[in-house]
């Protein structure tokens, strides 16, 4: 009898262990936004044992690319069960991720006056920052905030992470969608409409999209103090050849000194690719947040 009492706490033990160690995922949250002038819809992940302890976490903050939305991460990317996985291997520490919608086709620019989405780069990195450092248990400084995004999401990201003052530590880039052979020659017509829908005005303006590319932010970055690091992942089989943009942004990085570094796997631009690259981002961000501990 007393045998299988003990079994049965150390059974009940092991249940209890279990249900404190799990994750939580909100699928659709909503913050206050004044850039948008409406709330700003994004999903969240809190890391086993954030409902039990009253430690602070590091922030990552995930975009989505071009007609995607806030839920993609969790559903396509597989963000739980990898950052669960990897959580329990002790292969990275534990951290809060919060997934926003970036609208359609944003850019994760402000482009309500010029007919855009909206004014999406304050509404995330300045609206949706503050709410969520008031929010969530975070560790609220720069030191331990990072963003990635995936296509038009890798633009945003590294465009976001490379504005002053830094609000981000580092930033990743999947498949960024950089653009960076646009010439005036090629910046006409529907296809060009189509994909930026507003975001850098109608007609479409290239040198609004210059000036907002995070290519021609990469010389003031590099002299700045404390530059965020960067990753940077590509698909050797992208169909839309990002691979050229991200070596472009590589190389332009190092040239200029920043801490980067890049990955080209085997993959399409598909989100096959970018989940399975998910956790070397995620090693990726979690040696940031360690080197600022």
């Amino acid at each position: 009898m007393r045998g299988f009492v003990a079994l049965a706490t150390a059974a009940l033990l092991l249940a209890t262990a279990a249900a404190r160690a799990q994750s939580r995922v909100i699928e659709t949250a909503h913050a206050p936004s004044p850039a948008l002038g409406h709330d700003l819809a994004y999903s969240v992940y809190l890391p086993p044992g954030y409902d039990t302890q009253e430690r602070r976490y590091p922030s990552l903050y995930l975009l989505h690319g071009k007609d995607g939305n806030h839920r993609e991460w969790l559903h396509d990317g597989h963000l739980r069960d990898t950052l669960d996985r990897m959580i329990a291997a002790g292969t990275v520490g534990p951290m809060i991720v919060i997934m926003p919608d970036g609208g359609g086709d944003s850019w994760y620019v402000d482009s309500k006056a010029l007919g855009g989405d909206g004014d999406y780069g304050t509404a995330i990195g300045v609206d949706l920052v503050a709410h969520v450092d008031k929010s969530y248990r975070t560790e609220a400084t720069r030191r331990f905030r990072a963003i990635g995004g995936l296509s038009m999401g890798g633009f945003g990201a590294l465009r976001l992470a490379f504005l002053t003052p830094f609000r981000f530590c580092a930033a990743a880039s999947f498949s960024g969608a950089l653009w960076a052979g646009m010439t005036e020659a090629s910046a006409h017509g529907d296809k060009i409409t189509r994909i930026f829908d507003g975001a850098f005005g109608r007609p479409f303006d290239l040198r609004r999209f210059v000036a907002e590319n995070p290519l021609s932010m990469i010389a003031t970055v590099a002299a700045a103090n404390d530059a965020p690091a960067v990753f940077l992942t590509v698909g050797d089989h992208d169909r839309y050849k990002l691979y050229d943009d991200t070596f472009i942004a590589f190389k332009r990085m190092r040239d200029a000194g920043m801490d980067v570094s890049m990955r080209m796997t085997s993959g399409d631009h598909q989100w096959s690719t970018w989940a399975e690259e998910l956790p070397a981002a995620l090693r990726f961000f979690d040696r940031a947040f360690k080197r600022c501990a």
